[in-house]
């Protein structure tokens, strides 16, 4: 993978398919000043390393099944997450994409949040729209 021109930025492209199919997908580089159509993903890294592989890329078992949650049955979908269209080794390209995220989740069509499985999460959600209710009130 080469480094990316200041400006730019890598989308992914999701593959249809089911829940337990094999991840598949495609990353492109694009101009940000030239508006390209993608959803910004934002969710928990987790404290699990970076184990489960991708085509190649090892990516946190958070974000697999997060994939796997958005991916669609019968159409791509692109996508902008830190992890896989950063490279994460590239220190200047890491810094440069951290200053332009602003702009990247501004740009974006949506930005989907993602914050883990429901099973695991309802009573920390539950506490939060608790929380978020009584500070409108």
């Amino acid at each position: 993978m080469r480094s990316l021109s200041p400006g730019y930025i890598r989308l992914l492209e999701l593959r249809p398919g089911n829940p337990n199919d094999v991840l598949e997908f495609e990353l492109r580089v694009e101009k940000l000043v030239n508006s390209p159509v993608y959803e910004a993903l934002s969710y928990v890294w987790g404290n699990a390393p970076a184990e489960e592989e991708a085509q190649g890329y090892r990516i946190t078992p958070q974000l697999a099944v997060a994939l796997r949650y958005l991916r669609k049955e019968d159409s791509s979908r692109i996508l902008w997450i830190d992890q896989l269209c950063i490279r994460q080794s590239d220190v200047v390209e890491r810094n440069t994409q951290v200053g332009m995220m602003g702009e990247i989740y501004t740009k974006a069509t949506s930005v989907c949040i993602w914050l883990g499985e429901a099973e695991l999460l309802s009573p920390h959600l539950w506490k939060l729209a608790s929380h978020l209710t009584m500070e409108e009130g």
